[in-house]
């Protein structure tokens, strides 16, 4: 039994903090290929050991957040396929920004800019997520919930809320 527990507790470790043995450079051609909607590349580099948790310096973005906002492009390219590609690698929904915003918090801010199809297919990902099942109480430096932001997107889009509130109380 000693010698199970022995070699379970690494595995723990390396499943929870997710160690990255990529190069700077990697890390950040990761981060831009993640906002440009570049799934091949993205896979690549995840082969390549690049972390699914991987937060970009500045604001503490992670990988599922930059692939779900893609603000460098007009309307998110490829959106869905990253979050399946970050979530099958291990990434954790509930890693917070800097300022405390998390990838299901993004869906929602982010909700008409993505579209319904995309946002609710991401919210499902996030909220079914067999390893890390993105958690919907978290609260970011403004106090705001997924919910709080949800009443927000009620005044502009009822149709696409609803969509996602329907999924949110699954």
């Amino acid at each position: 039994m000693k010698h199970i527990k022995k070699m379970i507790l690494p595995i723990i470790l390396c499943m929870q903090f997710s160690i990255s043995y990529a190069s700077p450079k990697q890390n950040q051609e990761m981060i831009e290929a993640v906002g440009k909607g570049q799934i091949g590349t993205v896979d690549r580099l995840l082969n390549e050991g690049v972390s699914p948790n991987l937060q970009e310096p500045i604001g503490g973005h992670t990988l599922l957040q930059i692939g779900i906002h893609q603000k460098d492009l007009e309307k998110p390219h490829n959106a869905v396929g990253i979050v399946i590609a970050l979530l099958h690698a291990g990434a954790d929904p509930n890693i917070q920004s800097n300022i405390g915003n998390t990838p299901l918090i993004y869906t929602v801010k982010y909700a008409q800019r993505l579209g319904l199809r995309d946002a609710t297919s991401i919210v499902r990902l996030l909220l079914r997520n067999p390893m890390y099942p993105a958690d919907k109480s978290i609260k970011n430096n403004e106090d705001e919930t997924v919910f709080s932001l949800l009443a927000e997107l009620r005044e502009k889009d009822s149709h696409l809320a609803t969509k996602i509130e329907n999924l949110l109380n699954e």
